[in-house]
């Protein structure tokens, strides 16, 4: 497989933009690029991937060169032909950050390149600019000892990369993989994270504690997981961790029908889940993400605050990064479906399932904290067992003894007796004779 071939399998990305034609609209791509972390523009590809081969003659690459020269700074920018009748544009990470083209200020985010406003660019370059820790070398790393290849495999596959790359053409693409003069090949931090077996082993406390407790304290613990390993796994292994927390109300729908409504929406908790590990401060190495469940409550906590330029006023209206690659390692495998709507779909998650609207908190830690649903009265809200005793007696067409809850349902009289009488003061089961030839039956709807 061709280096560009490879490109095209990637797609676009947080340092990868793709242009079907020339147009003096690069300007934004050339300074949204300058501002982050650089990147690649490739002239004479689709927006979806496909080759749209473009011969530009040398008045027109020239043209580029003075795109990028009226930015300001001036942006240097190199430019490679390929054979296929594609044009590569290197745009180099700034060092006179930040960047603005005629249009205004730029900034690249995940396959998106966004306008900011002056003062909020310059309110973020100003705390941001020392090097990212996403970027950093670590010299720790082996990669042919430390891989975890099972991350790679797992990460073609979310990211539909089909050929698979090799480890090294895929870690190269993705911008991870730096090799310096005379060394090996050296991971930045962002791939330790991503395609460590360990990268707790590498990056202290790059892991997430889940909790539950009983009450709403801390006092007694009741389940505990320490998630470690790559990120992916991490958010997937902490889902399970809530999913087997939050409960589930039953609410009869029908003769032998139930609807199921969880105490809290799984899609939301997976949303701030995500963003504790997109956005967390990786260089804070006495502190971990936290998810905590309470009875009256659950936090997700994560080492932090607000970035520079962001409130809790605006935060559903702009996007704005901490660890930008980590970010589009997590879009690139489908754990961010669009970049910077992670908010407004925990706010409709909750509107949708009945839940109070979430709360934020911010220090040095950002705090998410959700509440359970709210419990509407009804006559026919049932619990799991007391759905079944339903169901059994539709299903047998006639009346039932105690006795034969018990062993069909393989539970106590006495939890059978206490069920049974709920069901009678609801209007769904019907009590038949007295005595040892008491009955029950359904109540047709």
């Amino acid at each position: 497989m061709t280096e560009l071939e490879s490109i095209l399998s990637l797609g676009e990305g947080h340092q990868l933009e793709f242009k079907e034609t020339l147009s003096r609209k690069i300007a934004r791509e050339f300074v949204g690029f300058s501002n982050a972390s650089g990147g690649r523009l490739f002239i004479g590809i689709t927006d979806s991937g496909e080759l749209s081969p473009v011969s530009l003659n040398n008045t027109e690459l020239s043209q580029i060169q003075d795109i990028a020269g009226n930015c300001e700074p001036r942006i240097e920018v190199t430019i490679v032909t390929h054979p296929q009748g594609v044009i590569e544009v290197q745009i180099p990470e700034g060092d006179a950050k930040p960047y603005q083209c005629r249009d205004g200020f730029y900034l690249r985010m995940g396959s998106n390149t966004q306008r900011l406003k002056p003062s909020e660019i310059r309110e973020l370059f100003r705390d941001q600019l020392a090097e990212d820790f996403e970027d950093r070398i670590n010299r720790d790393f082996r990669i042919e000892s430390d891989v975890d290849d099972e991350a790679i495999e797992q990460f073609q596959k979310a990211a539909q990369l089909s050929p698979p790359l090799t480890t090294s053409q895929l870690l190269g693409n993705l911008d991870l993989l730096v090799q310096k003069e005379g060394e090996s090949s050296l991971l930045r931090n962002a791939g330790v994270l991503f395609f460590s077996k360990e990268p707790e082993k590498f990056i202290k406390e790059s892991y997430i504690s889940c909790v539950r407790y009983r009450g709403n304290d801390k006092f007694k613990i009741v389940d505990r997981n320490d998630i470690s390993g790559p990120l992916p796994k991490q958010i997937d292994q902490a889902m399970v961790f809530l999913d087997s927390h939050v409960s589930t109300e039953y609410e009869l729908v029908g003769a032998a029908q139930r609807k199921e409504s969880r105490s809290y929406p799984l899609a939301a908790l997976r949303e701030a889940v995500v963003n504790a590990v997109m956005h967390r401060d990786y260089y804070y190495q006495n502190s971990h993400i936290y998810i905590q469940i309470f009875a009256d409550r659950i936090e997700i906590e994560n080492p932090g605050g607000l970035l520079p330029g962001l409130h809790f006023k605006n935060i559903e209206r702009y996007s704005l990064r901490r660890n930008p690659r980590i970010a589009d390692l997590l879009y690139r495998t489908r754990y961010v479906e669009n970049i910077g709507t992670g908010f407004a779909r925990i706010r409709r998650e909750l509107e949708e399932n009945q839940n109070p609207a979430f709360e934020l908190a911010t220090d040095n830690f950002f705090t998410i904290r959700f509440f359970p649903r709210l419990s509407l009265p009804s006559p026919t809200s049932l619990t799991a067992r007391q759905q079944q005793i339903i169901r059994t007696l539709h299903e047998a067409n006639r009346a039932l003894t105690t006795s034969d809850f018990t062993k069909l349902l393989e539970v106590s009289s006495t939890t059978i007796t206490r069920d049974l009488k709920e069901l009678i003061s609801k209007g769904l089961v019907q009590k038949l004779g007295k005595g040892k030839g008491t009955r029950y039956t359904a109540v047709s709807s």
